[in-house]
């Protein structure tokens, strides 16, 4: 009778182990952003981030905020980032464009910096304004994430950092 309880637990034992067990590991900051997107060559549906609120936030005297929506340029509002595996990216500029010789896409690098806290921007300066710049993320999650950066507001030729420009991007 013990050697049959004894051949009872091995199989379960064994059947047990035979299971094909998965593990559900959330995907990081990096992994959500370029989506689907292995590679600017690659044939599947793009991962694209479109504008889906600008705001620019001026803090008062009284360190109340007052906040401005719609300000982006008109032409910018139907462009959209893509971000790839490799840490490149593609700005398209879509159908309103800028200026006569706008082109309709341009090449930029991207990574993460101080614990995914912050994304920084390289040669995305038709997009943002700055050819290399480090913005703070905030709000981050599977379809939408909000990135936020100080922008130079003057009065009487000083410059005055009280004035912080937030683009809140969706996944398309």
């Amino acid at each position: 009778m013990k050697y049959l309880l004894l051949a009872c637990a091995t199989a379960l034992v064994v059947i047990s182990c035979n299971k094909e067990q998965t593990l559900d590991v959330p995907l990081n900051r990096t992994q959500k952003l370029y989506g689907n997107n292995k590679t600017d060559a690659a044939p599947e549906m793009p991962t694209r981030w479109t504008t889906k609120e600008y705001r620019v936030v001026f803090t008062k005297l009284d360190g109340s905020d007052s906040v401005v929506t719609d300000l982006q340029t008109a032409c910018k509002k139907d462009d959209f980032l893509q971000f790839f595996e490799n840490y490149s990216g593609k700005h398209h500029t879509a159908n309103d464009k800028c200026s006569t010789g706008e082109g309709d896409i341009y090449n930029f690098r991207w990574e993460f910096s101080d614990n995914d806290d912050s994304l920084n921007f390289y040669n995305c300066d038709r997009y943002f304004d700055y050819r290399t710049f480090k913005v703070s993320v905030k709000d981050f999650s599977d379809g939408e994430f909000t990135i936020a950066y100080p922008a130079p507001f003057i009065v009487n030729n000083v410059p005055v950092d009280t004035v912080r420009i937030e683009h809140v991007f969706q996944k398309n």
